[in-house]
């Protein structure tokens, strides 16, 4: 295993990413309305803005 990237490893560097409570219910609102689930649906949004 490469321990390079592992966040208990690098805590400073790969902290877990904090999603506010009205955000995740957006989100599962609008995965239920697409027909994905919510995991699918964030990669979506990030993937798009990244481009």
């Amino acid at each position: 295993m490469n321990c390079n990237v592992c966040f208990w490893a690098f805590p400073e560097e790969y902290k877990p990413i904090v999603i506010q409570d009205d955000n995740r219910e957006q989100v599962r609102r609008a995965a239920v309305k697409q027909g994905l689930n919510q995991s699918e649906l964030v990669n979506k949004i990030l993937r798009d803005y990244f481009r």
